[in-house]
């Protein structure tokens, strides 16, 4: 077998080029004196073991990769040197035998490179052909089984095998690999659905979270002038969405992607020309959208000269791990962890004490956010042989464990939250452990709230409380503090660092539930400690006092208050933290004061909150005792009237209405003071152009409110002045429409008999409550009506306020 391999590291695979690139870069660095060795840790005890037992010549063969469905069932890819058989075993969970099914080479002797389990169980393996009398690789082919282990079909890709990417398969079932800088996509009936051209030697594949994108890294150039490329495809057609290339490095070995970002490492480059060249693990961000490259961060430990990275996995939390190999005098095994921004979180050297090359061979990350590597290292096993060796971190990078196979192993997977297997060596070994169970703490060693009392009092392992808070607390804070440190804690769904206020809880009137999620570090088991927080409703204060007469108007600002204005009086019902203003309005009135603010909080009842109440004229000639002062006051307040004259501003409450000025106070009326009528036609013969009121006039009749004073000719009689019985109709029409028709009088007044011209007119606004007459039972008809009494009419008959 090491014959082979040595033959395969001849050839173009991506995996052999990557690895000669790294050893010659290697070999131009000088060699370290004095090996370190990794710390001890604990060994794990093997939970299960299968395969091994055949010394190569028959059997499974050589393990190459594995994989782990969703339920737990385990499928190691082999081939076997002596059959050349492509072979795909399958485990239970616990290691009992499920089934293995294999095919034969045309020619030579099938060589395994990648195996993926598919969503409903289906195995897809790919492998290629090698042949050593001619010293060749070719035929690829790619073989689908159910999860029985019944064949369903393969595809083989004839031709020499130069470059050969990683297989992965969708959310679909649909499974997509790249040879040759070809990626093709075959449904999970093994029709092919597109292949593109890539124009990289492809390595590394992934598929984006949502299926949208699967993303291949490798390498471009001859080996003098190697770089880094990756490139993004459109999953559902193949089209290239983004290539990206750049002076990284020599290789560029594995790629993530997740929701925002790609991520590729690799061996990354600095300087120029021995001995200022330099070799780093290094690992690039681009964004998942657009390919524009968002950082790089290279690393080597501080006694390595090169230093490659090889493998990469993303942890729950986001953060990166990238294991490779650095140069200590050997090949010692080096692991990184990455912030997704480039930061680095941990880093770790590991030495068996081997006097030749420890190489890691994969990483995973477990549910709990342990690191997993596994690979070729020391120390020597009994009789001198390098044996195979699978290692845990924690989240902080502390070595957790060690685990031991009986030989070399080449890939890693976890079979459940705790249970991890790696396999490699002849006969398809697998040997699984189960990784210690430290970490599984997920209590609280306290918990304080920044107002109210728990209720009972806390301890660890009480996992309910209560609270009450008075109503003026609107907001608190919860302090969890973790019993392990390595463990998380949630507020509400927001973390929280461990001893720490959480960001303030807004609370509601009655009760509120908090929920504080403690998540141990191994990232199983969790516990949920409930807070229901009860806070008080306000208490109420009542506002009382007196505004200073009939006709006021309480206006207030701020809180939830119910106003009750009677008579001038006002009585409020407010929450204890009540804040606002309180402002009496009365038209042509001034108050003192002009307003009370009520600070908060409102602590007792306030009683006997007075305004003392003025009345302040608006014109000269209407002083606050004169019989239609506040009509007239309502009037100008509303915009109908500015009075009669401005300096002084009088009104001329006594003086006479004419035709053309009842027009302005009636249009004012129907459409409001902010209206303009259109400008005059000279519709009237008596209202020229220029006229004051010429506007007015023709608007009043263009509402149906008049048609003149006659018609033949048209004429309006402007200068007329207006008697209370025309008074009536105009009010009337302008009130009701100029198509009302008001019932026919009754002879309600004693001076308005029923055939009088205007009595239904009269009796409608007797009806409408804007008049009741001059006198007792009389109406006064043809007397004329002063600006005073037209102030009354207009303010009732549009209830102006």
């Amino acid at each position: 077998m090491n014959r082979i391999i040595n033959q395969l590291m001849k050839h173009g695979l991506v995996r052999s080029l990557f690895l000669a690139a790294c050893i010659i870069s290697l070999a131009f660095q000088p060699l370290t004196v004095g090996l370190a060795m990794t710390p001890a840790a604990p060994t794990l005890p093997v939970l299960w073991t299968v395969g091994g037992l055949s010394a190569g010549t028959d059997g499974a063969g050589n393990a190459e990769r594995m994989t782990v469905d969703a339920s737990g069932n385990v499928a190691v890819l082999s081939a076997s040197p002596a059959g050349g058989n492509l072979a795909v075993s399958s485990y239970t969970v616990a290691g009992a035998f499920r089934w293995r099914s294999a095919i034969s080479p045309t020619a030579g002797i099938f060589v395994g490179d990648w195996v993926a389990a598919a969503p409903n169980g289906d195995i897809v393996a790919l492998g290629h052909q090698y042949q050593a009398s001619t010293d060749s690789m070719n035929s690829a082919t790619i073989v689908r089984y159910a999860s029985d282990g019944t064949f369903q079909w393969k595809v083989v890709e004839a031709g020499s095998v130069l470059s050969l990417g990683r297989l992965v398969v969708d959310g679909g079932g649909n499974a997509y690999f790249s040879i040759n800088s070809v990626l093709y996509k075959y449904s999970p009936t093994g029709t092919l659905l597109w292949s593109t051209e890539t124009g990289i030697k492809d390595f590394g594949a992934a598929l984006s979270p949502d299926g949208a994108d699967v993303v291949l890294t490798g390498v471009v150039g001859s080996p003098v002038g190697l770089q880094w490329a990756t490139t993004a495809f459109d999953t559902a057609t193949g089209a290239v969405k983004w290539l990206t290339t750049g002076a990284e490095g020599i290789a560029a070995r594995d790629v993530v992607v997740d929701a925002t970002r790609v991520y590729v490492a690799g061996q990354g480059v600095t300087g120029v020309g021995t001995p200022a060249i330099s070799y780093f693990l290094t690992v690039v961000a681009y964004d998942r959208t657009t390919g524009a490259r968002l950082w790089r961060t290279d690393k080597k430990p501080a006694d390595g000269s090169s230093t490659a990275g090889l493998w990469m996995a993303q942890a729950p939390d986001g953060s990166l791990v990238v294991a490779g190999q650095t140069n200590r005098g050997f090949l010692d095994w080096y692991t990184v962890a990455f912030e997704n921004t480039g930061t680095v979180r941990w880093e770790a050297v590991r030495d068996g004490g081997l006097s030749g090359d420890e190489i890691p061979a994969s990483v995973l990350v477990m549910a709990n956010g342990s690191t997993v590597v596994t690979g070729r290292g020391g120390p020597y096993s009994p009789g001198g042989f390098i044996q195979g060796v699978t290692v845990g971190y924690s989240k902080n990078g502390t070595l957790l464990w060690e685990a031991f196979s009986s030989l070399e192993t080449v890939w890693a997977a976890a079979i459940s939250a705790v249970d991890v297997c790696a396999t490699g060596g002849y006969d398809a070994l697998i040997t699984c452990w189960r990784t210690p169970t430290s970490g599984a703490d997920a209590t609280l060693s306290a918990l304080e709230m920044s107002a109210g009392t728990l209720t009972p009092s806390f301890t660890t392992n009480e996992f309910t409380y209560t609270a009450s808070v008075d109503n003026s607390v609107n907001s608190l804070t919860v302090t969890p503090t973790l019993t392990d440190s390595n463990a998380s804690v949630k507020v509400n769904g927001a973390a929280v660092i461990s001893g720490s206020a959480s960001t303030p809880i807004t609370l509601n009137v009655g009760g509120n539930l908090i929920s504080v999620l403690v998540t141990a570090e191994n990232g199983v088991n969790t516990q949920t400690y409930s807070i229901t927080v009860t806070r008080a409703v306000a208490p109420t204060y009542t506002i009382t006092g007196n505004a200073g007469g009939p006709g006021v108007t309480i206006n207030y600002t701020g809180g939830s208050v119910i106003s009750n204005a009677i008579s001038g009086e006002y009585i409020f019902t407010v929450d204890s933290g009540w804040t606002g203003t309180i402002t009496p309005v009365k038209t042509g009135h001034v108050f003192t004061p002009a307003a009370i603010t009520i600070s908060n909080p409102l602590a007792i009842n306030l009683m006997g909150q007075d305004f003392i109440i003025a009345a302040q004229p608006s014109f000269q000639d209407v002083p606050a005792d004169f019989w239609a002062w506040l009509p007239i006051e309502i009037l100008f307040s509303n915009g109908i009237t500015t009075g009669c004259g401005a300096a002084p501003m009088i009104y001329c409450p006594d003086a006479p209405v004419s035709r053309a000025q009842m027009a302005v106070f009636l249009v004012r009326g129907i459409h409001g003071s902010a209206f303009t009528p259109s400008a005059a036609t000279g519709m009237f013969q008596d209202v020229p152009p220029g006229y004051w009121a010429d506007a007015w006039i023709e608007q009043l009749a263009a509402d149906g409110v008049t048609a003149g004073c006659s018609t033949n000719p048209n004429r309006f009689c402007p200068e007329n002045i207006v008697t209370r019985a025309q008074m009536a109709v105009f009010l009337v029409s302008a009130k009701h429409g100029s198509s009302f028709v008001p019932p026919a009088a009754t002879g309600m007044f004693n001076d308005v008999p029923t055939g009088y011209w205007a009595a239904d007119w009269i009796e409608q606004l007797l009806s409408d409550g804007v008049t009741t007459g001059c006198g007792v039972g009389t109406f006064c008809p043809e007397q004329s009506v002063t600006r005073a009494q037209m102030a009354v009419f207009i303010s009732r008959a549009f209830n102006f306020k």
